[in-house]
């Protein structure tokens, strides 16, 4: 007979741990960087270790307590974040030197990233950390990179909706192409 835990009990459980871990760290932190994860920390008179199999449970954690405090679903609570979509895409078969003459010449001349990201929107910044990533002025970003070990261009995007991430993604997709 499989036993059934009470809602009630659950959250109590959850309350509890919740409690535990958090009363762990701000006891044993002696500075506010000791409360980062994978850092050791003093819990009476035992050092605990980093160990990701227990620092993973504190965002766990974290984002419990908060669904019980604001009195919602874990799910409800990450849909009351206003996240935007993210979509990606990619070409195949698009050869390696095309790749990296069109990275060198938008990477190198803000005349010519300006041109060719026109037809989306006016660049406000834009990042070459991982390829070029640049964030439009209504806030959608469009990130380029050639992939790493295939004959690929890769296009990622984030919009405020899925339709405007769709849309946006097929525009970009289809500015690499020509």
């Amino acid at each position: 007979m499989k036993k059934k835990i009470s809602k009630c009990r659950t959250q109590r459980y959850i309350e509890f741990l919740s409690f535990l871990a958090i009363m762990a760290c701000i006891n044993s932190a002696a500075h506010a960087s000791d409360l980062a994860t994978a850092s050791p920390f003093k819990l009476g008179r035992t050092v605990l270790t980093p160990l990701p199999t227990r620092d993973c449970f504190l965002p766990i954690l974290a984002g419990l307590a908060s669904a019980r405090k604001a009195n919602k679903s874990l799910s409800a609570l990450a849909a009351s974040y206003p996240l935007p979509t993210a979509l990606a895409g990619r070409l195949e078969n698009f050869p390696v030197e095309i790749s990296s003459r069109l990275m060198k010449h938008l990477t190198g001349s803000k005349t010519a990233r300006d041109a060719f990201f026109a037809p989306l929107g006016k660049i406000k910044a834009h990042d070459v950390m991982d390829g070029l990533r640049v964030t439009l002025t209504d806030k959608t970003i469009v990130h380029l990179r050639p992939s790493g070990n295939a004959p690929e261009f890769r296009c990622y995007v984030e919009a405020e909706t899925q339709t405007a991430a769709e849309e946006l993604l097929a525009r970009a997709l289809k500015l690499i192409s020509a």
